[in-house]
């Protein structure tokens, strides 16, 4: 999402991002992508961090006789296994992807916000900041609501007058939405929606835990 927010910004438009409650983790990643960050002073900002939530299953398994065999090509091809204890190596693997996906994560916070590397460090243990203090900090541009937000993109762009808003049509009824999917040959987008987290380990994740 921040690469396509940031192809958008780099083409030539304003692209205003506005934060009104949560931009956390995954949601802040994405909105470094853009030419300006706006929040209300109450958001929730930041939470510059990488998580791999790992869920074990192996002492219940053993109570309810659940066993299983694994043939793999490589020692760490079933790190993660849910079904048995996490040993170094795979800790050392794990933490090895979260390290590296962290300083990427810090390498575009600073290079989209101008701010040093080393400094940024300070704030991105994975705390929030509220849209005041993430203005003093430098994570965001500037204090304001959606319209606001709205006002100052329709001035970067050289709208004169109201601007007109396009918003996208919101498919809140689940029937509607399997209908559509068989029309637009992608029932399997709403499958995955429907897929639990635990067969679906393990994730990383850029998000804001709370």
């Amino acid at each position: 999402m921040y690469e396509a927010i940031k192809k958008v910004k780099d083409n030539g438009k304003p692209v205003v991002v506005s934060i009104s409650s949560l931009g956390a983790s995954g949601g802040y990643y994405a909105a470094c992508g853009g030419s300006l960050i706006i929040a209300n002073p109450g958001s929730l900002v930041g939470s510059i961090g990488v998580i791999i939530n790992l869920t074990n299953f192996k002492d219940l398994a053993e109570k309810i006789g659940i066993t299983e065999n694994i043939i793999k090509s490589g020692e760490l091809k079933d790190a993660g296994n849910p079904f048995r204890e996490l040993n170094e190596k795979d800790k050392e693997y794990f933490q090895d992807i979260v390290n590296d996906s962290y300083d990427q994560f810090l390498d575009v916070v600073s290079k989209s916000r101008k701010m040093d590397k080393e400094k940024l460090k300070e704030y991105a243990n994975g705390r929030v900041f509220t849209g005041r203090q993430a203005k003093e900090i430098g994570l965001i541009d500037s204090l304001g609501t959606y319209e606001d937000a709205v006002k100052i993109t329709s001035r970067l762009s050289g709208i004169d007058g109201d601007p007109v808003i396009v918003k996208e049509k919101k498919k809140d009824n689940i029937f509607f939405r399997i209908v559509d999917s068989f029309s637009d040959n992608n029932l399997r987008s709403v499958k995955n929606e429907l897929k639990s987290e635990f067969f679906e380990q393990p994730i990383l994740q850029y998000k804001f835990v709370y």
